[in-house]
């Protein structure tokens, strides 16, 4: 005799059921809301951050990195860890629900981080230079410079998004209990029956 609870269906939310179904999916949804969240962050980060230091206009010309005035690097850098730090804290909970080992995790995660930071500052100077020289022409000098700016941050946006989702997803962020994810949805679809019914079954019986 089976001695498990008895369960009864119940109405789920279409939408829910969906993204518990398809989780790759609910995960580039809700990665790219918490990369939104992200992209905010580091974007006026790098506004306030260049506003507050505008007196570094040397340039810079170190290693691989080249910007006209040190404070657009400066303001890179910064704003590059600033959202690259919150895309952890937002995204392995929440969009991959993580069961790895967290310092193991925060590890790769740091090591990746730092491959995109200095690959996003270092294309951050190459395409701010050559777009602020190509704007100059049509555009103020200071209006160059500032739609240059956000050229290299958007192209450097863009790649951190895909690259930090592969990386995440399949590496550092994974979620190992895989079966887990057909356990909650079928205790999302179904309930213990209450014990009024299960009384009422019996009498019938």
């Amino acid at each position: 005799m089976d001695n498990a609870p008895a369960k009864v269906k119940r109405d789920i939310n279409p939408v829910k059921k969906f993204f518990m179904e398809h989780e790759n999916i609910r995960q580039i949804v809700v990665f790219t809301l918490c990369s939104l969240v992200c992209f905010a962050i580091e974007y006026i980060s790098f506004t306030v951050i260049e506003l507050c230091i505008k007196g570094l206009d040397q340039p810079v010309d170190w290693i691989v990195f080249e910007y006209d005035h040190a404070r657009t690097f400066v303001a890179f850098l910064v704003s590059n860890v600033l959202a690259q730090t919150a895309t952890f804290v937002l995204n392995r909970k929440k969009t991959f629900k993580a069961t790895n080992n967290v310092l193991i995790s925060g590890i790769m995660f740091a090591i990746m981080m730092i491959g995109i930071i200095l690959l996003n500052t270092y294309l951050g100077g190459v395409i701010t230079t050559a777009a602020k020289r190509t704007f100059e022409s049509s555009m103020g000098a200071e209006t160059a410079e500032i739609v240059a700016g956000y050229c290299g941050k958007l192209t450097g946006s863009l790649l951190s998004f895909v690259i930090s989702f592969l990386g995440n997803k399949f590496l550092v962020m994974r979620n190992w209990k895989v079966a887990s994810y057909k356990a909650a949805i079928y205790e999302a679809e179904y309930e213990h029956a209450p014990a009024e019914l299960l009384a009422a079954d019996t009498e019938e019986e």
